[in-house]
């Protein structure tokens, strides 16, 4: 990315060009140095298998670039990869987050430590940790936040192939309108929450998780990159309220709450999930609530008042996000119980439901506190002056 000479100011003057280490040869073989040249290479907190460089262009003669696309247009271009750049990051964070997962569980299964805390005998055998009410907790905390986003970016890469082979001019919008809005979601929520998962999967371990012979370092110190890269979660969230939300006067957030709306009315029909479909559909009141605040304090003209919540924004609406997932996964999964005969089967779909009861009735409450921060606008940190930090 680099500005052509005369180019307006601002992200409209920036052009893309393609900047080989080589020259080519008119027979297409590699020519001379093109003198891109590597600075240095940066030591990093994790993924140390995976060299990044400081590169450095025409120190020591000519560098020639061509231009990709039409001049200062180069954000434009850039952002068709860089959305399905920040969806595979997202995957990249919760699969790491999955990996940790399955390694506490396994470790918590053959780990003995302590006894039923109903025990009074100090000779009775001890039991596998995963017995422990608290760590029961934290394994399905990761559980619960490992499927959720997974079914989210699911979702979004079926609205990007739909996109693409639709024939029809309001599916395609439809879809596009669904793609971009989630995608901070994809990126911000999942980088977020599968660095909390690990960070669990650690804590599992205890001081096990801490030591290299196991391998919770390596994937925390990895992942923390993810909330880094592709733009920043804080940046995802700027998004997320200052572009996503408020596009086409409010298009694609009207898009978003009619699919939510679709689930809730298809799960009325199921008897057994009245519980969680009141909770979900009283976080999407709530949600809906919130960004008309929020909108009026933009339409108002207050713009620093109205970005400051979009870090607490893009969490309400993610939770959301993910329980409207879950509670889709629940009645699917409640219907095929009804129907399963093989026991592994019944397994499989009980702890669907079970999954979704946890995320619905034990994270997705904790909204209603960040709700409550943004409708009672409050401002401290704008107010905050400078020299007092």
């Amino acid at each position: 990315l680099a500005r052509i000479e005369g180019a307006p100011a601002g992200i409209k003057g920036i052009s893309l060009f393609v900047v080989p280490k080589y020259r080519l040869n008119p027979d297409g073989s590699a020519g001379e140095s093109n003198n891109v040249l590597t600075g240095g290479i940066e030591h990093k907190l994790g993924i140390k298998g995976q060299a990044t460089a400081t590169l450095n262009y025409g120190e020591h003669g000519e560098c020639h670039g061509w231009l990709l696309g039409e001049p200062n247009r180069g954000l434009s271009c850039m952002f068709q990869l860089m959305n399905e750049a920040r969806i595979h990051t997202g995957l990249q964070a919760i699969s790491q987050a999955a990996c940790a997962y399955h390694c506490a569980v396994d470790y918590c299964r053959q780990r003995t430590q302590g006894r039923e805390v109903t025990s009074k005998d100090p000779s009775s055998p001890q039991v596998p940790i995963i017995e422990h009410g608290d760590v029961r907790r934290m394994l399905l905390t990761q559980k619960a936040y490992i499927e959720g986003v997974s079914a989210v970016l699911l979702y979004c890469s079926y609205l990007g192939d739909r996109e693409i082979i639709s024939d029809s001019a309001e599916e395609k919008a439809n879809c596009h309108a669904l793609r971009e809005i989630l995608t901070p979601v994809c990126k911000a929520y999942s980088s977020d929450v599968a660095f909390e998962s690990i960070n669990l999967a650690m804590q599992c371990y205890g001081g096990s998780g801490y030591v290299e012979e196991y391998p919770i370092a390596q994937l925390l110190r990895d992942n923390r990159v993810f909330s880094i890269d592709e733009g920043t979660n804080n940046v995802q969230a700027m998004d997320l309220l200052g572009r996503k939300v408020a596009v086409e006067a409010g298009a694609y957030f009207r898009a978003y709450l009619a699919e939510v709306g679709k689930t809730l009315a298809d799960a009325k029909k199921h008897p057994g999930l009245a519980d969680l479909t009141s909770r979900v559909s009283e976080a999407m009141e709530e949600l809906t609530q919130v960004t008309m605040h929020l909108g009026q304090i933009g339409f108002g003209g207050d713009h620093t008042l109205y970005i400051s919540f979009a870090t607490p924004y893009l969490r309400l609406f993610s939770q959301l996000t993910v329980s409207w997932q879950l509670l889709w996964q629940a009645e699917i999964a409640e219907a095929a119980l009804a129907a399963a005969t093989v026991p592994e089967e019944r397994t499989y779909y009980e702890s669907k439901l079970a999954t979704a009861r946890f995320y619905i009735h034990t994270i997705l409450p904790t909204g209603h506190a960040l709700a409550k921060t943004i409708l009672e606008t409050e401002r401290i940190a704008l107010d905050f002056k400078a020299e007092w930090f």
